[in-house]
């Protein structure tokens, strides 16, 4: 249920945040971050989660937090670099060609 309310509100909240972000990668941010606790069984662990992204959300809607709070969030470093792993096996870029076009020599 909390899934589904945040991904209703992501369009409200790109507008409001005024999010340089496309909706679908806002979602797919969303998506990791519930992902990165779907491996939690205690029950207790998983309602406190619960409780505390249905706060996350409200105050978010009411506009409690701040832009740079919301994009903490949706661009977590652990996820880009996930992501950043992915584009490059799929780019077939090695990490001699990354190195080399990073250099400033």
């Amino acid at each position: 249920q909390l899934y589904r309310n945040v991904l209703k509100a992501t369009p409200k909240v790109k507008t409001v945040f005024d999010v340089d972000m496309p909706l679908s990668e806002m979602r797919r941010a969303i998506t990791w971050q519930f992902r990165k606790s779907a491996h939690i069984q205690d029950p207790r662990i998983v309602d406190m989660l619960v409780v505390k992204g249905e706060m996350d959300l409200e105050e978010t809607l009411m506009q409690y937090k701040q832009k740079p709070h919301l994009m903490r969030i949706l661009e977590d470093p652990r996820m880009l670099k996930e992501r950043q792993v992915n584009n490059s096996l799929s780019t077939g870029e090695s990490e001699f060609l990354k190195k080399f076009w990073k250099s400033d020599e």
